[in-house]
Order: C-alpha cells, then sequence, then structure tokens
C-alpha cells in the first residue's frame, strides 16, 4: 500500500506551486514533535528540512501518514517503510535508498507544494 501511494503520487501532473518561506526555524527533534497533528499544526521532517503538512488529512490525527507528523520521517522514507521505530533516526544510507529520499524531498517541495518552515537541528 505505502509503495503503491508513492507510485500513484508521482505519476500524476503536480497541481500546486512550489512554496517557499521567507521565515524559517531551526526545530530540535523535542520542538518538533509538538507538531504531531493534535493542535492542527503538523510538521514532518525530510532531509533536515522541516515542512508544514497541515494541510493535509494524511498527517493528522486518524490520517494515513499520522505517525510522521511531528517527526523526522527521513529514514522511514528512504526506506519505503512505515515502521514507527524508523522515525527520529539518524544512520547512513545507501545509494538506491538516496534516491528514493531524493524523490520523497521533490515530492513534498515540488509536487504538494508543502510550505518549508524550518530547519531540523542536528546534534
Amino acid at each position: 500500500l505505502f509503495l503503491g501511494a508513492f507510485i500513484y503520487y508521482f505519476s500524476i501532473p503536480s497541481t500546486k506551486p512550489p512554496s517557499s518561506s521567507s521565515s524559517t526555524k531551526e526545530f530540535t527533534l523535542e520542538e518538533l514533535s509538538a507538531y504531531n497533528g493534535k493542535n492542527a499544526k503538523a510538521y514532518v521532517a525530510v532531509k533536515n528540512k522541516v515542512f508544514d503538512v497541515s494541510n493535509s488529512e494524511a498527517y493528522l490525527p486518524g490520517g494515513s501518514y499520522a505517525q510522521f507528523a511531528g517527526k523526522d520521517a527521513t529514514l522511514a522514507l528512504s526506506k519505503m517503510n512505515m515502521d514507527p521505530s524508523l522515525l527520529n533516526i539518524r544512520q547512513p544510507i545507501n545509494e538506491e535508498e538516496q534516491k528514493v529520499l531524493d524523490d520523497w524531498e521533490k515530492y513534498f517541495e515540488e509536487r504538494k507544494g508543502y510550505p518549508l518552515v524550518g530547519t531540523l537541528k542536528l546534534d
């Protein structure tokens, strides 16, 4: 299902223009966790970029990607795996996983046009 949704979303043309934000914040993982969708704001980190995904019901409580809200989803997305144990984990990825992750980054930025609200602070 996860792979099918990924392929489907990348196979249809974008209807949203790329977004940009003139003011961005640096988030720690703890600060990011406050944006878990339970207060109508949902942020997801991908490749150290923090996106506001609040306009998608998929990231709000009960949504298919709700577990990603308030988390660094980089590793999970690179592996195309929704296992919660892969969230907020930093570890090296292989070349194939990097390509998948690059596609996800492009999806967040260009296809969906989610606003970039900040960066993830590296420890």
